[in-house]
Formats: structure tokens, sequence, C-alpha cells
């Protein structure tokens, strides 16, 4: 894949197979033995990403046997893979995803009634900033 090709959810590293688990707690001890990990919060201040273990954002890198960046939701046992060719799209992607469930379950950041969401609700949080 160039990057100018836009890939595909096949492209990505497996998730753990649908049907063998009980719930989202269950899926993601499934992700264990993946890239694939969960992405708890969001945003400069680390708000609530989702509603686990109803719905679950997870993300991998480009790794061995993948060449671009992964983004899947988990809600309520459906499945939702998207690929991206870079980062930035990657971290774009759970941007809207994060608008999406805090306007719907409201436990995010105030968000402005409309419009896009303002820079501190945008990207990887802070904390895991430090860590990386």
């Amino acid at each position: 894949m160039s990057e100018l090709e836009t890939p595909t959810a096949d492209e990505l590293l497996p998730l753990p197979a649908r049907g063998w688990w009980g719930d989202g707690w269950d899926w993601m001890d499934g992700l264990a033995s993946t890239p694939w990990v969960a992405v708890p919060n969001w945003g400069h201040d680390g708000w609530d990403l989702g509603q686990w273990p109803y719905v679950i954002v997870v993300t991998c890198a480009p790794t061995t046997g993948a060449s671009c960046y992964g983004v899947a939701t988990y809600v309520e046992g459906d499945l939702d893979p998207q690929a991206y060719a870079t980062d930035e799209e990657r971290v774009a992607a759970i941007d809207r995803i994060a608008e999406f469930y805090w306007r719907i379950y409201g436990r995010g950041p105030e968000l402005p009634a409309t419009g896009p969401l303002v820079a501190e609700h945008c990207g990887v949080p802070r904390w895991m900033e430090a860590v990386s």
C-alpha cells in the first residue's frame, strides 16, 4: 500500500473472533494476545471514551503483518473496524468517535452546542503523552 492509497479494514491485524466472548469485559480480555489496545479515555484531560463494557474503542499501530493504523469500535458485540494510512487520520477518527459518544452519554467534557470540538477535547490525553 502506498501512502496515497486508502487502506481497507481487510488490511488490519485481526481482532478477537466474534462469538466467543460473553460481554465487553471478556472481549477486552481477548485483546491481550493481539496488538490492539483499548483506549480508556481521550482528549487533553482524559475524559471517558465509550461506555465500558458496552462501547469500547480500540486501536493498533502498524506492526509486522499490517501496514496501516486501525481503530475499531465494539458496541454491545458488534465490531466496526476502520483502517487509516496515517496516525493523524487515526487520531482524527477517534476524535469523531469521542464526540459522538460524549454527546450521547454526556460522560465527557462540556462540548460546544454546535461546531467542531475545541483543541483540548481532541487527541491523546496528556498523561498518555508523558508515558510514551
